[in-house]
């Protein structure tokens, strides 16, 4: 190795030496020189904005539902309860997405059914507006809350999307005048039974949480007419949660003396293990989705930075998310486990980057007090938020929602960084605007991506999500890069190299048909009967019989024609079966003759065997019946001397 190979190898070990007295080298501090860096490579893939169109549901394995082609442009021709209309205006929504335009007449309509959309695409609206509806509906007709009953359960994996859901439902019961709580466990089970006294329209909780009130008689079932499941892919998919929302299905589905509740199954992913279960446990349920589902969001930008060999990671992460800090804008970064998330936030408090971190392993307060410093809320804003959701002023709850919601989307974060786990990646919406996704640590499936990146561009804005590959994440990385590229869907993607995407697998019964085009007969002995007068078959190919000798070709049965003998040619070509010869007399076919192979009085080509059976290259070896003249019988004469 040259002088300079030895430096580039001293460079990647992030090491320079430095010559003070010959024969001896001392390590100066851990830097390498920027001109024997390679830089990252950087590719980019562009999603523009699009509106609503209209687009059929693609298909399923569940039942799709068919709606009118022609979306509606507001939620006044959705034929909503005015007062919903006035909760809406209040928080400036005005067009519903696509999700909202197919649920919406569909839940109103009655039945069961599984509502997938991208994340951000307002799945939450999506089922709440139609249930408040629903359920003022029964109050016109004389119905009457009651303590401890109430009438619609929505159930969410964590705490943090529970109290989110409930904080939309809180948004909307100013105007809508009905009554909501949360059960989960950032609050005591005392603190929660002191709401359920009073007369109670809407419980949404853990499923872990709603079974100890129902165990300490704090819920009933009986008036529950709805069931709502957000993020069904996870909860079904764990068998802890799936067996808790059994035990709370049972009594909901198996009553006599009033009508089954209605379930409604929420996801952003709908993996084919999870359709099977799903059409598995709801028989006959009915699936909505919209065109979006598993594909890039609309309005994102996706950038995929390779990690060269030599560079140190904490350092792309530093020239990544160096502009997002100049804009002022809030970065997410996401690590696949706790202790590269430690890391990452250790280097950022080092670099002077105000940072705060959100993981599994922090309590509760901790996680609320990272959510607010990354939302910029003083404790006071906090503390407003948290105040008692049964609040009935309408005009001053409205003022205030919509107050909140302004200084959520207007304040700057105080902690504009925050390192977090996949804990941070299902369902949570952030307060304000999440403008930059990193994904320093790639994740290890397209559904955690799909998962990572909805955290940004929701509700019809813009955002950017830029993964770190490493040499490990090449694989998956490109093939989501392509999908994205092609408008593809994500979720069946594999990080396997033998696992092929869906775009490039081979279709059932392909095989056959290219055989079909190209005109070769599965065998090679049903290429020689259907071969045409002249033509020699070798393996599918057909050639003419001096060609073939000529060539030398040894593969495939010889064939006779009407211009030469086949033990000659068989002789000049060296060929043979691979096949054993069989005992008795030859197979013969109809109007053809079986002797020496001579040529018919009609020309039509035979298939020429050997005397005992067919001419085949491992008989004529073993010395078992094969033809004076063959090739095997000359191998044999001259192998005699040697031995």
């Amino acid at each position: 190795m040259n002088i300079f190979g030895r430096i580039r190898c001293l460079a990647a070990c992030r090491f320079v030496v430095r010559p003070t007295n010959p024969g001896f080298a001392t390590f100066a501090r851990p830097l390498t020189p920027s001109k024997f860096l390679r830089l990252p490579e950087v590719t980019e893939v562009h999603i523009p904005p699009t509106r609503l169109s209209a687009t059929p549901n693609s298909a399923t394995s569940i039942i799709d539902v068919e709606l009118n082609a022609s979306f509606p442009a507001s939620f006044s021709k959705l034929k909503l309860k005015e007062e919903l209309l006035v909760a809406l205006s209040g928080l400036n929504i005005t067009e519903p997405t696509e999700i909202q335009t197919k649920a919406v007449p569909a839940i109103l309509s009655g039945g069961d059914y599984v509502l997938a959309s991208h994340t951000g695409s307002g799945k939450t609206l999506s089922y709440l507006l139609p249930l408040v509806h629903l359920i003022k509906l029964q109050e016109q007709d004389g119905f009457i809350p009651k303590p401890k009953r109430p009438r619609v359960l929505i159930l969410g994996p964590t705490k943090e999307l529970a109290e989110q859901i409930a904080g939309v439902a809180k948004a909307l019961c100013h105007a809508a005048k009905f009554r909501a709580a949360c059960l989960t466990g950032s609050t005591t089970k005392k603190q929660q039974q002191v709401k359920l006294l009073g007369p109670i329209d809407i419980v949404v909780a853990t499923p872990t949480r709603f079974l100890q009130h129902v165990k300490d008689g704090n819920i009933f079932y009986k008036d529950i007419n709805w069931l709502v499941i957000d993020e069904a892919d996870t909860i079904l998919g764990d068998e802890t949660w799936a067996k808790e929302v059994r035990t709370i299905l049972t009594p909901l589905r198996s009553r006599v003396d009033r009508p089954k509740a209605q379930v409604v199954l929420v996801s952003a992913t709908m993996s084919k293990p999870i359709r099977r279960l799903i059409a598995t446990d709801f028989p006959g349920i009915r699936m909505i989705e919209t065109s979006s589902l598993h594909k890039g969001i609309a309005g994102s930008k996706h950038q995929f930075v390779t990690l060269p060999s030599g560079r140190d990671k904490l350092d792309v992460l530093d020239d990544v998310i160096a502009p997002s800090l100049r804009q002022q804008g809030k970065v997410l970064v996401f690590c696949n486990t706790m202790d590269s998330c430690r890391a990452v936030e250790h280097h950022m408090r080092e670099a002077g980057v105000n940072t705060v971190c959100y993981h599994g392993d922090m309590p509760v307060h901790l996680r609320q007090e990272a959510m607010r410093k990354f939302a910029g809320q003083t404790p006071r804003e906090a503390e407003e938020d948290e105040e008692d959701e049964f609040e009935m002023q309408s005009e001053n709850g409205l003022m205030r929602a919509k107050s909140r919601q302004q200084r959520g989307a207007s304040s700057s974060g105080r902690c504009p960084v925050m390192i977090a786990t996949d804990v941070a990646a299902r369902g949570l919406d952030f307060p304000g605007q999440v403008d930059h996704v990193i994904n320093f640590d790639f994740p290890s499936n397209p559904v955690d991506y799909i998962h990572r990146g909805g955290r940004t561009a929701r509700a019809g804005r813009t955002g950017r999500v830029t993964s770190i590959v490493g040499s490990r994440d090449r694989t998956l990385a490109q093939r989501i890069e392509w999908a994205l590229d092609h408008s593809e869907p994500l979720d069946q993607l594999s990080a396997e190299k033998h696992i092929l995407p869906p775009s490039q697998r081979p279709k059932p019964g392909a095989e056959k048909e290219k055989r079909k085009l190209q005109g070769a007969p599965k065998g090679t002995k049903g290429a020689a009967r259907n071969a045409a007068p002249g033509v020699v078959i070798s393996r599918g190919r057909a050639s003419s019989g001096a060609t073939s000798s000529r060539r030398g070709d040894r593969k495939g049965p010889p064939v006779s024609s009407a211009y030469g003998s086949s033990s000659a040619t068989a002789e000049r070509r060296g060929t043979g079966n691979r096949s054993k010869p069989a005992s008795g007399a030859s197979p013969s076919r109809p109007n053809s003759s079986s002797s020496g192979g001579r040529p018919s009085s009609s020309g039509e080509s035979k298939l020429v065997l050997g005397k005992g059976g067919s001419a085949g290259r491992s008989g004529v070896r073993k010395g078992s019946g094969g033809a004076k003249g063959s090739t095997g019988s000359k191998r044999s004469s001259k192998a005699a001397p040697r031995r």
